[in-house]
């Protein structure tokens, strides 16, 4: 499941399609891999939090959790003085 999921996010990750963009792409190349396939699902994908729950077999709150880990990732190096595209 994830392997696939990984090689479809990359025709979509190695696109530059403006600042915002390539910033959330550089900063999704330093996650664990299992917020990465978060990231894919729901923010590249367009599933809900529900409908990955359901795919990965995971609980709601689970998927909810990861989800607010990886929000925290992002503004954690957002805020870092040398991050730069």
């Amino acid at each position: 499941m994830y392997k696939k999921d990984i090689e479809e996010a990359k025709q979509y990750c190695c696109v530059n399609f403006g600042g915002k963009v390539q910033l959330y792409n550089q900063m999704i190349s330093f996650v664990p891999l299992y917020l990465n396939q978060i990231y894919y699902n729901l923010y590249i994908l367009g599933l809900t939090q529900e409908a990955l729950s359901e795919k990965s077999c995971y609980s709601l709150e689970y998927i909810s959790r990861l989800n607010s880990k990886l929000v925290d990732f992002f503004y954690s190096m957002m805020n870092l003085p040398d991050f730069v595209i």
